[in-house]
């Protein structure tokens, strides 16, 4: 039986556990960064950081939608491990929403954005360095699990939180912006249309 082509896109000890997770289920090539020449040959995409990298997840979202690939991504900001959104072509929900849904639940709302809107113009944050491999290890069983559920019943709207230092792991499911640029789906507001 073929095994699907799976792009996996990350370097360091995470993206290392990662593939050693998922090895087994998946025909992986591997890539330390994202670059929109992606070939069409992939049907699943992950993209894993030890830091937040919202301008690489944004060239991912409007690449790998374009292309039809879906995508998973995981990161590490502030100590948390960032598990998703599963975005998808053609389906509300994307690494952009739940980022703005995050980031407006949480607390200091306005550093948070300025945080998030100067690393989608100038860069990624570095890798948290109290994060420890046993950390790491738990998280990526964590994206392999996900992974897994994922290609079982795909469902864009939901991330997974973990604590990286307790491991408290929780599920969070959000609105997509029916404003958003890269999936919204606001329909017409006109006289015709209703």
């Amino acid at each position: 039986m073929k095994k699907t082509a799976l792009l996996l896109v990350g370097d360091g000890i995470l993206a290392d556990y990662v593939q050693m997770e998922l090895h087994e289920q998946y025909e992986i090539v591997c890539q330390p960064d994202f670059d929109d020449t992606v070939s069409e040959k992939f049907q699943i995409a992950i993209l894993v950081n030890e830091g937040w990298n919202p301008s690489t997840h944004l060239i991912a979202e409007e690449s790998l939608r374009k292309k039809g690939i879906p995508w998973l991504r995981a990161f590490i900001a502030f100590g948390i491990g960032i598990i998703g959104p599963f975005s998808q072509e053609g389906k509300p929900g994307c690494s952009q929403c739940a980022d703005l849904r995050r980031l407006m639940a949480g607390r200091d709302r306005r550093m948070m954005r300025e945080i998030h809107y100067k690393l989608q113009k100038e860069g990624n944050m570095k890798a948290d360095v109290s994060v420890s491999r046993q950390g790491l290890l738990h998280f990526a069983c964590l994206i392999a699990a996900e992974m897994k559920s994922l290609i079982d019943k795909p469902d864009s709207n939901r991330i997974l939180l973990m604590n990286m230092k307790t491991f408290n792991t929780s599920r969070h499911v959000f609105l997509p912006d029916p404003l958003c640029s890269i999936c919204g789906n606001l329909p017409d507001d006109s006289p015709a249309a209703s």
